[in-house]
């Protein structure tokens, strides 16, 4: 891709990212994105469609980030792809790229929620075919792996999420002893 147009995507999607921590998506026009931006509408609408379509860029851009995260401490940690320890480092991974891209976890809107949603549950799913060799073995009979996606997405966005007066590290903590007891639970074989 051109250096030029990879500049002016991260422009917007900056510019983007900025102004969902000032208001809520409905409220942000194309307009405030260009203004933000210093680019024309003309430049937006020749990348995207519309905010939404901006927004699930940035979402792309979380997603690589989260994998590359993942896969960096799956190497450094999680030589044999233990279970119990592939679950707390996707945990690490989504809340240190979360830092990055806090604007998104910002959800003063059903739209942005949904999305969100969705973006967690697609980066589990991408997570889980590279991994699918390793992993879905380790489901117990019964249980469909797409179910336990959908499952673990909600009940960890949840779980983190849920209790704001808490500081990171604590959720981090927190976080990853769940992520260790579902791994040792019956819902997966125990080698």
């Amino acid at each position: 891709m051109d250096k030029r147009i990879m500049k002016t995507k991260r422009a917007l999607k900056d510019a983007m990212l900025k102004l969902l921590r000032e208001k809520n998506l409905e409220s942000i026009t194309a307009t405030e994105i260009c203004q933000e931006a210093l680019t024309s509408r003309n430049t937006f609408y020749n990348y995207y469609s519309d905010k939404y379509a901006l927004l699930q860029d940035c979402f792309a851009d979380l997603a690589a980030d989260v994998e590359q995260r993942f896969d960096v401490y799956q190497s450094e940690n999680n030589p044999d792809c233990g279970l119990s320890q592939a679950f707390q480092n996707l945990v690490d991974a989504f809340l240190d790229a979360e830092v990055d891209y806090d604007a998104i976890k910002v959800l003063s809107s059903f739209d942005l929620g949904s999305m969100y949603y969705r973006f967690l549950v697609q980066s589990l799913a991408k997570l889980e075919e590279k991994y699918e060799r390793r992993y879905n073995s380790l489901l117990a009979p019964g249980y469909d792996y797409k179910q336990i996606n959908a499952f673990v997405v909600l009940g960890f966005w949840g779980f983190i999420h849920a209790n704001p007066s808490l500081n990171r590290e604590e959720i981090r903590a927190q976080t990853k002893r769940l992520a260790a007891d579902l791994a040792q639970s019956k819902c997966f074989v125990q080698r």
